[in-house]
């Protein structure tokens, strides 16, 4: 699949609302909403890891949310 050209830290307490503005500003087609909402309802919006992240292109909300909670770090 195709990455998107966009890499982002995450810091060690950063929250998912706030990593998710940040990848919507950085132009990840996701509004930070969703991925917000996906959080919550899977009960993993405070489980994110700190690190790096490629993010592909097309990814979906509980895809996302996936890498992010378990850490798919680059």
């Amino acid at each position: 699949s195709t990455l998107f050209p966009y890499t982002t830290l995450f810091r060690s307490g950063a929250s998912l609302q706030a990593a998710a503005q940040r990848m919507e500003a950085a132009g990840v087609d996701m509004p930070a909403w969703e991925l917000t909402l996906f959080g919550r309802a899977l009960g993993r919006a405070s489980s994110i890891k700190a690190g790096s992240y490629e993010i592909e292109r097309g990814i979906t909300a509980i895809e996302l949310i996936d890498k992010l909670t378990r850490g798919e770090v680059l």
